[in-house]
């Protein structure tokens, strides 16, 4: 079997579980756009020239932080197919000056888009004809089942096209395909990394395990910065596990979104060698 064949098979998982939701599977619904608010969270932060690690889900997290000036954002995600529909949307950017597709319609807005798409690179040439068959093996109807769309998707607000091309044409990114609650084999260190609202879901022994690669993974005063749904926000299992090598701060407490936003940034810990940050 094929790899794209197994995507494919993948996707018809997806498509055939009814459930209304997120799968924390390899293979799992997309987010269709943002429940975020970005464009009132992430400016917030002096994230120029900062090199970022960013949950990848829509892509428009990663979308603002080059907005903004970040000079690189690499991204994470479970799901192999977030990077899939990460680059439907560079392209639907860059041949189309558009920021979103037409949920009722995304079918057909994909096959037109194929149409006038040129792959840069091997990995584009593989995604584009993973979407071929997409196109070609599912309907309408199953395509938009792929997609996740919760009461509080709403469109980010966002410059320009053309500088969002422009800082997508000029900059790289690695994808990870982890689950960042379990051991991340990442060989870099971050200024910030995003991690949207996954905290709030995780167990104590999952928290241990993600404050250990928040640790590792940040340079020296490197931050992350999360979000919460409601109750979601900072919980106490979170603030305890995170704040012995964290200093945790709520920065506000509701959006029109009804997400909280905090932060934890790396704090100095005594040894008897002195204070380090590593």
């Amino acid at each position: 079997m094929s790899m794209i064949d197994n995507d494919i098979n993948g996707v018809k998982d997806v498509i055939e579980n009814k459930q209304f939701g997120v799968s924390y599977e390899q293979y799992g619904r997309i987010y269709f756009a943002s429940n975020e608010s970005c464009h009132e969270k992430i400016p917030r932060f002096n994230v120029k020239n900062k090199d970022v690690l960013c949950v990848l889900a829509s892509g428009d997290q990663s979308f603002y932080f080059l907005e903004n000036g970040a000079r690189t954002v690499d991204l994470f995600d479970v799901n192999k197919l977030a990077l899939y529909y990460y680059y439907l949307r560079i392209w639907n950017i860059r041949y189309n000056s558009s920021f979103y597709f037409n949920e009722n319609s995304i079918k057909e807005d994909i096959s037109r888009l194929l149409k006038v798409v040129n792959p840069n690179n091997e990995t584009e040439k593989y995604i584009y004809n993973f979407w071929l068959k997409c196109i070609s093996v599912f309907s309408s109807d199953e395509i938009r089942m792929m997609f996740y769309y919760d009461t509080y998707e709403m469109k980010e607000t966002y410059k320009s096209t053309d500088l969002l091309n422009n800082r997508l044409k000029d900059s790289s990114f690695t994808f990870y395909n982890i689950d960042i609650s379990k051991k991340a084999d990442i060989n870099r260190k971050y200024d910030i990394i995003y991690t949207s609202n996954i905290s709030g879901y995780l167990s104590i022994a999952s928290l241990k395990i993600y404050e250990s690669n928040m640790w590792n993974l940040l340079k020296k005063n490197g931050v992350i910065i999360s979000t919460g749904i409601n109750e979601l926000g900072m919980g106490g299992d979170e603030k305890n596990i995170m704040c012995k090598n964290f200093r945790g701060k709520v920065l506000k407490e509701r959006f029109g979104t009804d997400f909280s936003l905090y932060c934890f940034k790396k704090r100095k810990i005594k040894t008897l060698f002195g204070d380090h940050h590593e």
